[in-house]
């Protein structure tokens, strides 16, 4: 559980930078590549909540572990993971309607993330990078992840992932996996908590 924990940090920690690094691009009026930098800051950010899903498996689970890996480095979940979590912090009359066309705008971005980086041809017609993507979709994307990423940095700051897993943390994980699904945060800090208070 270690070197999960290690995933955990460094995953996290490189979303923020592509994040920052997008923001710049944005400042710059660069909007496609800032665009498709943001969208991959979230994936990131989503295998950062990978690692937590994966808290609690055997070593010996060998098709749980295949699942995570394939997972892992499959756009569309890491993508959901954060959209899990930014659903979390919408009103509850919201919630549903964002849920129900969740699948679509995460299709949409996952192509305007490629055309915030390449030239296309639609029905005969050359297509530049600047014509898909502008200030309002770039700058709608980083509040988004902005807010969702810094709330989870705030819930875990100065916490050392590595440690953090490192202590048998296995205890729960189906409902730890369950919180993290709904995207619930705070069950997920309330359940490390619980977890240290034990060991102490």
């Amino acid at each position: 559980m270690e070197e999960l924990g290690v995933l955990a940090e460094k995953t996290l920690v490189n979303a923020r930078e592509l994040l920052n690094e997008a923001k710049a691009l944005g400042l710059l009026q660069h909007y496609p590549r800032a665009f498709s930098l943001a969208v991959l800051a979230a994936e990131e950010y989503g295998k950062h909540l990978m690692c937590f899903g994966a808290v609690g498996l055997r070593s010996d689970d060998n098709e749980m572990w295949k699942d995570f890996h394939q997972r892992f480095r499959t756009h569309t979940p890491k993508y959901e993971n954060l959209f899990a979590m930014a659903a979390s912090l919408l009103p509850e009359e919201d919630r549903a309607e964002f849920m129900r066309d969740l699948s679509k705008h995460i299709r949409a971005d996952q192509e305007r993330k490629l055309a915030g980086f390449y030239v296309d041809l639609v029905r005969g017609n050359a297509i530049h990078p600047e014509e898909v993507i502008g200030a309002d979709l770039v700058r709608d994307a980083i509040v988004v992840y902005d807010r969702v990423i810094g709330l989870w940095e705030h819930l875990w700051a100065d916490t050392d992932f590595s440690e953090l897993f490192a202590e048998g943390v296995a205890r729960g994980a189906e409902e730890l996996r369950y919180a993290l699904i709904e995207g619930d945060a705070e069950t997920v800090k309330r359940y490390f908590a619980a977890e240290e208070g034990e060991e102490e």
